[in-house]
């Protein structure tokens, strides 16, 4: 059973109820918890991130109106922006519309010289954003997973 949290505020308890029924209710959501709840040799790490991705755009997407009538407050409301960068940046990394390495060529010889390469700065920014809008996300919304 999921541990009794409290939303951070009276938005983020709105907020939460929207996301748990998008969870529970749509196809992407049905999908991830389905990869969620299989033992760790049945499904690998990659499997479960690609169809949270899909659904933390869905729910996204499909459910801005609601959310946006839940985000009653401050609190909410920033919640709702991280979202929109959550899935955003997500989506880039993911994509590699953000590439890791700048040159991709250069890092691969520097691997095979056993060096670090050097990581594209939009790429760290990206992630870094993405990171923080999961802990807004995570603070506001206590069914929001902290981990996949």
């Amino acid at each position: 059973a999921m541990p009794t949290l409290h939303a951070a505020s009276p938005g983020c308890a709105a907020m939460d109820e929207v996301f748990a029924e998008a969870l529970n209710g749509s196809e992407t959501g049905q999908t991830y918890r389905a990869l969620a709840a299989k033992r760790s040799g049945e499904t690998n790490a990659d499997e479960r991130h690609s169809a949270w991705e899909a659904f933390a755009a869905a729910f996204k997407n499909d459910y801005s109106d609601r959310l946006t009538q839940a985000a009653t407050d401050e609190t909410s409301k920033q919640a709702l922006a991280a979202l929109a960068v959550y899935v955003e940046r997500n989506a880039a990394l993911d994509s590699g519309a953000i590439p890791e390495f700048a040159d991709q060529q250069e890092a691969e010889e520097a691997l095979k010289r056993g060096e670090k390469p050097e990581v594209n700065p939009a790429y760290t920014q990206a992630l870094s954003e993405a990171t923080s809008a999961h802990a807004t996300l995570t603070s506001c919304m206590p069914h929001w997973p902290v981990v996949f």
